[in-house]
Parts: structure tokens; C-alpha cells; sequence
């Protein structure tokens, strides 16, 4: 009970810490090969508080689940529906928006 507990607490915390785009749909979707980063690009900028300018939601190689990213927001992409993403503001690069969360919507 305790390690489901813990385990609970430690996603909330990740998901409470982040940030959200606003609700669009994805105009494109762009993969580098060379350095394994999947990129989102929304019908516009996804507005988020902090990092307003952000263009690309981009999903880095490092994070497990990149392919299944990847699949949902195709899945999107081509069924026309409207996605949100979670994650983090980049300070280096404001056109870049850190997601490791995507969520289809109606």
C-alpha cells in the first residue's frame, strides 16, 4: 500500500509541477532522425503562462514513451481532433515547449 501511495504522490507531483498548452489542432508533425526529437506544431503558437512564444511541443528522445507520443498525435493529426500537452517551458529556447504528456481531445 505504501509503494502505491508513493507511486501515486510521485506522478501527481510531475503532472502538478507542469505546465499546459492551450487546446488546438496539430497542423504538423515533424521527426529528426538525427537527434531522435519529435516536434508538434499547433495551428498556432501554444500559449502557455510563462512561455507564450512556444511553437513546437517537442517531445526529446530521452523520455520513454516518445513512439507512443508519436502514435496518439498522428492518431489526432489525421481524426482531426484537438490535443493538449504537458510539460515544461524551455528558458533557452522559447519557441520550444518540453512535452511529455498529450492529450487528445473532443
Amino acid at each position: 500500500m505504501r509503494v502505491i501511495l508513493f507511486i501515486f504522490l510521485q506522478i501527481f507531483s510531475l503532472i502538478a509541477n507542469a505546465a499546459s498548452t492551450n487546446t488546438q489542432l496539430i497542423k504538423r508533425v515533424q521527426y529528426n532522425a538525427a537527434s531522435g526529437q519529435l516536434f508538434f506544431v499547433g495551428e498556432g503558437d501554444w500559449l502557455i503562462p510563462g512561455c507564450e512564444n512556444a511553437i513546437y511541443a517537442l517531445f526529446k528522445p530521452e523520455l520513454e514513451g516518445v513512439q507512443e507520443a508519436l502514435s496518439i498525435g498522428l492518431a489526432a493529426y489525421l481524426a482531426g481532433k484537438k490535443v493538449t500537452f504537458w510539460g515544461d517551458c524551455n528558458p533557452s529556447g522559447p519557441e520550444y515547449f518540453f512535452a511529455s504528456y498529450i492529450i487528445i481531445r473532443d
